[in-house]
């Protein structure tokens, strides 16, 4: 007689097998969904608390809405922690206060001439994302593919082209070093100097390059201590942070010092378009961004454009359809 246990025993049990990790896989998704539901909705509430909080402040100071706001986003700023201070984070950075947020942002920042505030100490933490990780390609792309390193094939054609006159180079926000040490390797002949508000990362991965050096600080500043002599600057997704007045002391004080080329790439979009001509012009496009029409400012700073490239760009990580790259160098106008 046949023994049905031999034949199907163990095909039962993968089936029980199966049907119990189905089961316990389902439970744990269901109990995520559930932790995740009642995170959104304590998000939510922090929100509408905070909301309802801004506006207590608006009735507190008697219907003056710039100041309750101000007021309201210096508490989002505080370096202490406290309740007040989580509803307002929660409030400006949420979808519902983008154009309050932003607006806080542009009236702070539009008329300074230096690093926005709480630029610098976004870009100075040393828990840094994006650009300034140590292993920055996670994904698996080359440098050159991604978008800090789409500055490369312009910025080498600059270096080519001067390499028996020039000798120095200087990255403005050189993030982990990976762009600016690629060109070392590259170009020996020059010395090449990354300067970022955190640059623990970058010397920390690339301390074996001889003629390349780090340097921990404000850019503008350095170079209006005038120090050492750069030759070349150039900037990947960093100028773009620059207020538009800032933009204009970096230039002013570039061609003081007699930096002979700068080369620039940076991310735009919200439908603005770079334009080759003698417009200076600068829009906020939101937080810390700018948009520049570069070639106007360098015009005005006594530079021509003799590169111009702006083109479509499909970021890996954003959903964004209308995201453009400017690349843009501009060379000193002798007289």
């Amino acid at each position: 007689m046949l023994d049905t246990r031999q034949n199907y025993g163990v095909p039962f049990q993968l089936f029980l097998l199966n049907y119990g990790s189905f089961v316990t896989v389902n439970l744990f998704s269901t109990i995520k969904r559930k932790i995740g539901l009642l995170r959104d909705i304590k998000h939510l509430c922090h929100i509408l608390a905070g909301f309802s909080l801004y506006l207590l402040y608006v009735a507190w100071k008697f219907g003056n809405l710039n100041r309750a706001g101000g007021e309201f986003y210096k508490i989002a700023q505080l370096d202490k922690k406290n309740f007040a201070r989580t509803l307002a984070v929660n409030f400006f950075e949420s979808p519902l206060s983008l154009l309050a947020r932003d607006y806080h942002f542009l009236k702070a920042n539009i008329d300074r001439d230096r690093i926005s505030t709480g630029v610098m100490q976004e870009y100075s933490d040393e828990g840094l994302s994006g650009y300034g990780d140590t292993h920055y390609d996670k994904g698996g792309d080359t440098l050159e593919t991604q978008q800090r390193g789409l500055v490369l094939p312009l910025l080498e054609k600059s270096l080519h082209e001067n390499k028996d006159r020039l000798k120095s180079v200087m990255e403005v926000g050189c993030g982990n070093g990976d762009v600016i040490t690629h060109l070392a390797g590259k170009y020996p002949t020059y010395d090449f100097w990354g300067v970022d508000f955190f640059v623990g990362n970058a010397q920390l991965k690339h301390n074996h390059i001889k003629n390349l050096g780090f340097i921990k600080g404000y850019a503008l500043e350095l170079l209006e201590q005038n120090q050492f002599k750069i030759d070349i600057i150039y900037g990947s997704s960093t100028f773009c942070v620059f207020t538009p007045k800032e933009l204009v002391r970096y230039l002013h004080v570039m061609r003081e010092n007699n930096v002979t080329e700068i080369v620039l790439s940076d991310p735009v979009w919200y439908g603005y378009v770079q334009q080759r001509n003698a417009q200076a012009m600068s829009k906020h496009i939101g937080r810390s961004v700018w948009f520049h029409n570069y070639a106007g400012y360098f015009h005005e700073a006594g530079y021509e454009t003799i590169d111009f490239q702006f083109f479509p760009y499909k970021h890996p990580k954003s959903v964004r359809s209308d995201l453009f790259i400017i690349l843009i160098r501009g060379r000193v106008i002798k007289t």
